[in-house]
């Protein structure tokens, strides 16, 4: 018996869900923005500017795709929440441009802005929960989210508070699941270009099809550098009792099922590691992994839950 979050089928698919320009507070028009991923072998970005939502249909590509999206944000209780929403084109409640209403969203609670996107046929992330300072607690309990930023790029090279390990170690043991993301969340103010991405692994590089791969967790979240790739997974699994990790050369890999029970493994000096198994304890409810290589640079799986 094999169980995995990555299609058995299909090719891998790179991109990004969170970015700003000049239609908000980036420094990029959309169109500088898509022809920068682009050159820099990016398969589809989202531009997702402040509480306005875009749909640019006219920027699709053959081999690119741009996806639907938005971000909105409130503050409550003394917290500053941030809410990504993407959709399909045929999907999405909201037209080109549609500008959010600040005036009801800016004090509500952050569950009814994940009810906002929902509601209208997007799915939504929670952005850069590090960054925000939000309550581990209150995170937990939003219901409706995909999943929530792992590693937010723009604000770890601006606040040094864009990797949310914690946070997303927090709800899996709580038995969340929501699936981690990497996302730039450039504007173009500090170098916060192609640093934070998922690589998704998908039938075709259609909307539907990308994004019902996201939601069933056919991806992997990555933290790297611009014009660099952090590790690349070429396969999770777990077969007969056995997580197994195959990827590219990589100097840590870690199978990781709780925090008390885990399997690292270290390439010794003057090698490199692509592959790494591990036997679960018969208990084991779920594991995922994270693999780093010789440049700190890292991914890390989504958990696949044991049957």
């Amino acid at each position: 018996m094999i169980q995995s979050t990555l299609d058995r089928e299909g090719r891998f698919y790179r991109g990004t869900l969170h970015i700003h320009t000049t239609v908000s507070d980036g420094e990029l028009t959309p169109e500088a923005t898509k022809a920068l991923y682009k050159s820099n072998g990016y398969d589809f970005i989202a531009i997702t500017d402040h509480n306005v939502y875009g749909v640019y249909d006219d920027l699709n590509d053959d081999d690119f795709l741009m996806i639907p999206g938005t971000e909105i944000d409130s503050v409550y209780q003394g917290g500053v929440h941030h809410v990504v929403g993407v959709g399909t084109p045929e999907g999405t409640g909201y037209a080109h441009g549609f500008r959010f209403d600040r005036t009801r969203l800016k004090n509500a609670h952050p569950q009814e802005l994940v009810d906002e996107l929902t509601a209208h046929g997007n799915m939504a992330i929670y952005a850069h929960p590090f960054w925000s300072y939000c309550d581990p607690a209150l995170l937990f309990s939003l219901r409706g989210l995909t999943g929530m930023e792992i590693i937010n790029y723009s604000c770890e090279q601006e606040w040094k508070s864009g990797v949310s390990e914690f946070y997303y170690e927090y709800l899996r043991a709580r038995g969340s699941g929501l699936w981690c993301f990497g996302a730039d969340d450039a504007h173009g103010h500090v170098p916060d270009y192609m640093g934070g991405y998922i690589t998704v692994k998908a039938p075709e590089l259609k909307h539907e099809a990308l994004l019902g791969a996201i939601k069933r967790g056919s991806f992997y979240a990555s933290f790297a550098r611009a014009g660099e790739k952090a590790p690349e997974i070429y396969d999770f699994r777990v077969e007969d009792g056995v997580a197994i990790v195959e990827c590219s050369p990589a100097r840590n890999i870690h199978i990781n099922v709780s925090r008390t029970c885990y399997h690292p493994a270290h390439a010794a000096q003057g090698q490199q590691l692509t592959r790494h198994t591990f036997r679960l304890p018969e208990d084991a409810r779920q594991v995922r992994a994270i693999v780093s290589d010789f440049q700190g640079l890292v991914s890390w799986t989504q958990p696949i839950v044991l049957k």
